[in-house]
């Protein structure tokens, strides 16, 4: 049974340990709108397959290609490591910011 791109993306973000909500963060999207890729409701463009790919840190060819090739992870050089890192904790402290402009509502 052939897996869908969308299927694939929702896999490698799960493996990644990432939440809808991480991913439409990184990709500055609404958390909605990325799930309506997930499911197949928004038509991907070769773009925003590039910026996904980019997130997982996965070649574009992967999330295209029969599933045998699909696990074709990159290695993640140490400026890879340290942009995933900043963006981790970028997307933390936002969201301390949110919960307490929540608190004080």
């Amino acid at each position: 049974m052939k897996t869908t791109i969308e299927e694939k993306i929702r896999l490698q973000r799960l493996q990644r340990g990432f939440s809808q909500e991480n991913m439409a963060d990184l990709l500055n999207l609404s958390t909605t709108a990325y799930g309506d890729i997930e499911r197949g409701k928004t038509e991907l463009t070769l773009s925003r397959l590039n910026q996904i790919a980019t997130v997982l840190n996965i070649s574009p060819v992967a999330l295209l290609t029969d599933d045998a090739l699909m696990v074709q992870v990159i290695q993640p050089d140490d400026e890879t490591e340290r942009d995933r890192e900043t963006l981790r904790l970028t997307i933390e402290k936002q969201q301390l910011e949110i919960d307490k402009l929540r608190l004080e509502a």
